[in-house]
């Protein structure tokens, strides 16, 4: 498994290697992997150039969805970025771009009942519903982009409940920590003293009511643990290491 980053009701997952062939194949420089259902039992390989990025997978409308570094051209061949979706039971891949830009990528970020969610490093957040009609909701404004915020689409989501998640926003100077309200797509600022380059959140306790997230400036490093409900600092902590941390434990 090259991850286990995923949302709906049922398990998928992608690997690293092609279930037909147990090999990582290559072909004119694309590479191409194998998704899977637990619960189904079912399996796909991808085609050439469409492998997921290292993204969350959505479990939607009975097919799988994911960002991946193509996007398709007249001659039906992968040459950006995009959204596909692949129906497990039929083996069948689709190709979407809401932007119509093949230079966008897209982070899987939620899906529910209803809905299914998709933030681009472009600053857009996109809602899809049952009959994948898609809205455009502006997550970062042109202003923002043009002063170096930017969105790196490997930053997953930290939900702290089914409506709200917690979500950074990278700079060179400040990176900002925002709680998403999902039902609305509006979000707020949640600030943070010690105007850390880069913010990395880690894990949230529901059992200690706690929420742990990395601060990093330059070479220096600090654990800060927040409270669910207010989100305000309980304590810090000094890391060594910080690129060993992966998550946080409580005992």
């Amino acid at each position: 498994m090259s991850n286990v980053f995923h949302y709906g009701k049922q398990l998928n997952f992608p690997t690293i290697l092609s279930h037909e062939t147990g090999e990582q194949n290559e072909k004119d420089g694309l590479f191409n992997v194998s998704i899977s259902n637990i619960d189904s039992e079912k399996t796909v390989e991808t085609p050439y150039g469409a492998s997921p990025a290292y993204t969350p997978l959505l479990g939607f409308n009975n097919n799988v969805f994911y960002g991946a570094n193509l996007t398709l051209n007249k001659k039906d061949e992968f040459t950006g970025k995009g959204i596909v979706s692949t129906n497990l039971e039929m083996g069948e891949f689709k190709f979407l771009n809401p932007e119509n830009d093949t230079t966008a990528s897209y982070l899987p970020f939620y899906t529910n009942d209803d809905f299914m969610f998709f933030l681009s490093d472009s600053g857009v957040f996109y809602k899809y519903d049952k009959d994948m009609r898609v809205t455009h909701h502006k997550f970062l404004t042109s202003e923002q982009l043009d002063k170096g915020y930017s969105i790196d689409i490997e930053n997953k989501p930290l939900f702290i409940n089914k409506h709200e998640a917690l979500y950074t926003v990278s700079h060179s100077k400040t990176a900002l920590l925002l709680l998403i309200d999902i039902d609305t797509l509006s979000f707020k600022e949640i600030p943070i003293k010690g105007s850390y380059e880069s913010i990395r959140l880690m894990s949230y306790d529901n059992t200690k009511d706690e929420i742990y997230i990395l601060g990093e400036k330059g070479d220096s490093a600090d654990l800060l643990t927040l409270d669910d409900i207010t989100l305000h600092i309980e304590n810090k902590f000094k890391v060594d290491y910080p690129h060993l941390l992966d998550f946080v434990i409580k005992y």
